[in-house]
Parts: C-alpha cells; structure tokens; sequence
C-alpha cells in the first residue's frame, strides 16, 4: 500500500511540475534567446569601449564613494556636513550598484539563458 503512495505521489509531483514548466515556456524561451543575444553583444566590437566607458564610471563612483566616507572621519564638519556626506555617499553606492549591475548583465543574460535552456529541455523530454 504505502508504495502505491508514494508512485502516486511522485506522479502527482511530476505531473505539477511538468505544469508549471508548461506555463513558464514563453518566459523560459525568452530567457533562451536574451542568451544568444548576450553573447552576440559581447563578441561586438562595440561593447569593449562600452564596457571601457562604465568600467571607468564605476572606477569613479567607488572613489567618490571612499572621498566621502573619508569626509565622514573629520570631526570638525557639521552635523548638516555629516548628512550632506553621507547622501552623496548613499547615491555614489547606488550608482556603482547599477554599474556593476549593467557590467554583469550580459553574463547574467547567459546564465539565466542557459538555465532556461535546460528546463526547455526537461519540458521537451517530459512531453514525449
């Protein structure tokens, strides 16, 4: 008995998963192509000086982020010069985020692609 359970169980499982992967395919498919797309953009000519560009934005933004840290450690400034500090540091640290977020990003792209290829294909598999 109880091993009629757990076939039933394990059929039940796969029957939701093999469902939810079905609902997921035009998502899953996306992320497949954003993949070869990703790796087109990275044997471009173009994106070197690109990535060159943001690399030295970031470059910039992580030193504008220690000056004003550094800022921070001088006793004599303000209270009003503390706050000033520590907001420009605030909005130097999301821009070095979303630098690095945009520097990662094709590589991102092709993990998720490739993620997405794979479940493609335990969906395609699961179908026949």
């Amino acid at each position: 008995m109880a091993h009629n359970d757990r076939a039933a169980y394990e059929a039940q499982t796969e029957k939701k998963t093999r469902a939810k992967l079905a609902s997921q395919r035009s998502g899953l498919e996306f992320m497949a192509q954003a993949e070869i797309a990703a790796g087109k953009l990275q044997a471009s000519p173009d994106w070197k000086p690109f990535l060159q560009l943001l690399q030295g934005e970031l470059e910039v933004a992580k030193r504008g982020v220690e000056a004003e840290q550094m800022t921070l450690l001088d006793h004599r400034i303000s209270n009003e010069e503390v706050v000033q500090a520590r907001l420009r540091a605030c909005i130097l640290q999301s821009r070095a985020d979303t630098l690095r977020e945009v520097i990662e990003l094709p590589l991102t792209m092709q993990e998720g692609g490739a993620k997405a290829a794979k479940a493609l294909a335990k969906l395609d598999e699961a179908s026949d």
